[in-house]
């Protein structure tokens, strides 16, 4: 998570200066649809992969007696 976070903020003056060196109107439209769109493809598939159930690992276990 730190990463990412740290990259987005390296890279997103870079981003802003390449998509919008003008700073007109009609670029910064241009990005904030573009970072719409990477934000809705990333989190498009998360309703239908995600699961509301416990995962096995968090259930309690017996434990096991060896004799």
């Amino acid at each position: 998570m730190s990463f990412t976070a740290y990259a987005s903020q390296f890279l997103s003056p870079t981003l802003v200066s390449i998509i919008c060196p003008n700073y007109t109107n009609e670029q910064w439209k241009t990005f904030f649809l573009v970072i719409s769109g990477l934000i809705v493809a990333c989190n498009a598939g998360f309703p239908f992969l995600a699961r509301s159930d416990a995962a096995g690992y968090t259930k309690k276990q017996e434990p096991t007696v060896k004799c």
